[in-house]
């Protein structure tokens, strides 16, 4: 089992967060994130259409060309400064603006997140800390991973992650692997991880890092049920594999529990 101790509260929630939209399909997943009311962000779209940015919620929108000037990398650099945990939603279609972000925030952990049919997925990823490339369809699991990662290192929950516990999972960690499980009934927890657990088992017994969150409303969730689903997933990983777990209460979860995992350096793409 997993030990739970006040220690576990006691995580900095000053982590800087900024979400980073690249062309149409970044610029719409930043909306959606808006729409979700994503807390504790920063919103940019970068775009090479006036069309994109006019359609942007994004309360920063950037016009560049296809050409990175140094104008554009000073600019960038601007947009990436004092942060500490940066995504980045693109598909790749704007390759080029999409690697020179990249390339200007090394120094911050940075994690990109994009559709399974984006092209070139091996030339960006030696430019981002993680990859994590989703299903085209599902862009509320890519929204998820986003707001999985960010709330349980900006705001306070149950069980927080450490932002150097993150970074050490994830930074450098190259492509990962994400699953989604949510459940109801008498152990929603338990049930959510098996689902989770299950569509991603070939990947995690090879797996050395993972981030695993579990979201539901505290009268539902409790830190037992969690311990217990959390040893589950230890138990289907590989013996030396790093495990940061979170656990939040979120009001909107009145009968339901979901849990995202987030695997890394898995040695098989």
């Amino acid at each position: 089992m997993f030990n739970f101790n006040k220690e576990d509260w006691n995580v900095d929630w000053n982590v800087k967060t900024k979400i980073i939209g690249v062309g149409d399909f970044g610029a719409k997943m930043v909306n959606l994130s808006i729409e979700k009311v994503l807390l504790n962000a920063n919103f940019s779209v970068v775009a090479t259409k006036n069309e994109t940015l006019l359609k942007s919620s994004a309360p920063q929108r950037i016009k560049v060309t296809d050409s990175v000037d140094e104008e554009t990398r000073k600019n960038f650099s601007e947009l990436v400064k004092d942060i500490d945990l940066l995504f980045i939603f693109t598909d790749l279609a704007d390759e080029n603006i999409s690697i020179q972000i990249a390339k200007l925030s090394k120094d911050i952990l940075t994690v990109a997140i994009m559709p399974k049919s984006a092209p070139n997925k091996e030339k960006f990823q030696n430019s981002v800390d993680a990859l994590i490339s989703v299903e085209d369809e599902n862009i509320f699991l890519m929204y998820n991973v986003v707001r999985l990662i960010n709330g349980l290192v900006s705001e306070p929950g149950m069980v927080g992650f450490d932002y150097a516990e993150v970074k050490s999972v994830l930074g450098n960690s190259g492509r990962c692997y994400v699953s989604y499980g949510t459940a109801t009934g008498k152990t929603p927890a338990i049930d959510a991880m098996k689902i989770a657990i299950n569509s991603l088992k070939d990947i995690l017994n090879k797996s050395k890092g993972v981030l695993v969150g579990i979201v539901g409303y505290y009268e539902n969730l409790s830190m037992i049920e969690a311990n217990e689903a959390t040893t589950m997933l230890q138990e289907a990983m590989h013996p030396d594999a790093e495990i940061i777990w979170g656990v939040n209460s979120d009001v909107t979860y009145l009968d339901s529990v979901e849990t995202i995992i987030i695997a890394t350096r898995s040695g098989s793409d």
